[in-house]
């Protein structure tokens, strides 16, 4: 079975549809469980868009409670029955573990249903795991129409293939708009390092934010003299984790072969997980630029996280872990500038702040 539905995006999308089939009456028609869902989602999702000071959602959502509805039939949580949808037996496991907020555990749960259901899911972490990473190059808009600067960027990033090859590239982008040149060589390199070569861009980039928020990718901005970048890579792999305790996920796939996986999940109240973020991320410090003293919350969270190979979600909920004892050695503070959804601040759900700046006190 393969995921095709590109708005689903966030595995929260689930865990909504979840608690709705759970908490509602099950005599409730589908159409209205899932127009319920539906608008859950986008108060989710203005929500957390006006919490990071995000653009709002586009669309309006009216389609995406169905969408989840269904998701969940494959995953065996639900049950479509024949006037409404209802949890299975599974299905009320994973909503104990949301009620009693055993998140440990409802993450695993959720990345195993997810990798032993979904084919292109899969996929697209094996060509993480063959290809090391997969990183995509950034445009400059200002220099997108100079012919000079076009071809430096196409030899960089297709640097092993032939002169022909890289030519043909540069006669498909000549006097194109940015984000044409950005998606064509995008489909490109796609073309090039996926296992499934059915999928394309707009839906690779909806299955990598799918596996973002499962906690099994991260997506890093490297920033470089000569060709900024944006580079994917697993944290789930065969390998176990050597810094942190690692979950192991076991499953079979549509095909019945076996796998065996792990990702860590740090215990940020064990002092020896603690001591090992906390001294990463001083280490950071010595590899970026300062502005005032401050560091840029985003990039420390690169760095760190593709050291200890850790999730994004990892690395913030340490963060946050070393900023509420009373004695920290760093501070936080907030910049206005720079913040995108794919450079997120930090959320200080205590404080009910958000910060993207950080230093040693």
């Amino acid at each position: 079975m393969k995921i095709t539905s590109y708005n689903i995006t966030d595995v929260g999308y689930h865990h909504i549809g979840i608690r709705v089939l759970g908490t509602e009456n099950t005599n409730i028609p589908k159409q209205e469980q899932c127009d319920i869902i539906a608008r859950s989602i986008l108060k989710y999702a203005r929500d957390k868009a006006l919490r990071l000071l995000l653009p709002e959602p586009r669309g309006t959502f009216e389609s995406i409670g169905e969408k989840v509805c269904y998701e969940l039939v494959h995953f065996k949580i639900a049950d479509s029955q024949k006037n409404s949808f209802a949890l299975t037996d599974y299905g009320n496991y994973i909503f104990s573990l949301i009620s009693n907020k055993k998140f440990s555990d409802l993450r695993k749960e959720m990345v195993c249903v997810h990798l032993k259901t979904y084919e292109n899911l899969l996929s697209v972490l094996q060509s993480h795991w063959q290809q090391g990473s997969i990183i995509f190059p950034i445009v400059d808009t200002e220099n997108s129409k100079d012919q000079a600067y076009l071809g430096k960027l196409i030899n960089l990033t297709f640097a092993t293939e032939s002169s022909r090859f890289r030519n043909e590239i540069l006669e498909n982008i000549l006097n194109k708009s940015a984000k044409f040149i950005e998606d064509y060589i995008r489909e490109q390199i796609l073309k090039m390092t996926l296992i499934d070569k059915s999928i394309r861009l707009p839906l690779y980039r909806s299955l990598l934010d799918r596996l973002n928020s499962l906690r099994l990718v991260n997506n890093k901005k490297q920033l470089d003299n000569e060709l900024d970048s944006y580079e994917s890579y697993s944290v789930i792999s065969q390998v176990k984790n050597k810094f942190f305790p690692n979950q192991t996920i076991k499953f079979e796939d549509e095909y019945k072969k076996p796998y065996e996986l792990y990702y860590p999940e740090p215990d940020y109240d064990n002092d020896s997980t603690f001591i090992t973020l906390l001294n990463a991320i001083l280490e950071s410090f010595e590899l970026l630029n300062n502005q005032a003293g401050y560091f840029s919350i985003p990039q420390v969270r690169d760095l760190v996280c593709q050291k200890l190979l850790i999730s994004e979600g990892s690395f913030d909920e340490g963060l946050n872990k070393i900023l509420d004892k009373k004695q920290t050695e760093l501070t936080v503070a907030l910049s206005y500038e720079g913040i995108s959804g794919k450079r997120k601040p930090l959320y200080r759900s205590r404080l009910k702040q958000i910060y993207n700046l950080i230093k040693r006190y």
